[in-house]
């Protein structure tokens, strides 16, 4: 069977898009843009050969417009402004995350119920496991562990829902 039958055209390739800087920065870009070119000027060409020395860069005398200190002493936040901070940062919080936590609640409530009704089989096993032999006391010793888990993994989630919400 030869390739005839398939088509292996590739697709159209799209044009890539010149750079525009974002709405804020374009006056900047437009200072670097017009100013000349003077690095060209002073870097040799990549081609040159190792044996000679290339000069070294000067570093620039002033930092650049956007970088200059303005030269007012800025003081550190204290724990009441972060604080003050946090809790505008909680009242923007999107609305729709705020009720998850009951959802979560309800979670832990059925995982530990699980765990309990578990328990219980696994008492009820170990109870009989006279008359069944070692499989009953085996599978009691089963269920007794994966109980204990679920419990576990409940109350770890409600207490990690709690924490979350600040109640703990």
């Amino acid at each position: 069977m030869g390739d005839q039958g398939f088509n292996f055209t590739q697709p159209p390739r799209r044009e890539r898009k010149t750079f525009e800087p974002p709405p804020w920065e374009r006056d900047q870009y437009e200072k670097i843009a017009q100013a000349p070119s003077t690095t060209e000027d002073q870097e040799p060409p990549l081609s040159e050969p190792e044996g000679e020395p290339r000069p070294a860069a000067e570093p620039a005398a002033e930092p650049a417009e956007g970088f200059r200190d303005s030269g007012e002493k800025h003081e550190a936040l204290g724990e009441k402004q972060i604080a003050a901070m946090f809790v505008d940062l909680r009242a923007e919080e999107p609305p729709a995350m705020r009720d998850v936590w009951k959802v979560a609640m309800a979670a832990a409530a059925v995982v530990g119920v699980v765990g309990t009704v578990l328990i219980m089989w696994a008492i009820t096993a170990l109870t009989t496991a006279g008359r069944t032999g070692q499989m009953g006391l085996f599978g009691g010793l089963v269920l007794l562990f994966f109980g204990a888990g679920f419990i576990g993994a409940g109350l770890w989630l409600a207490e990690r829902t709690l924490r979350q919400r600040g109640v703990l």
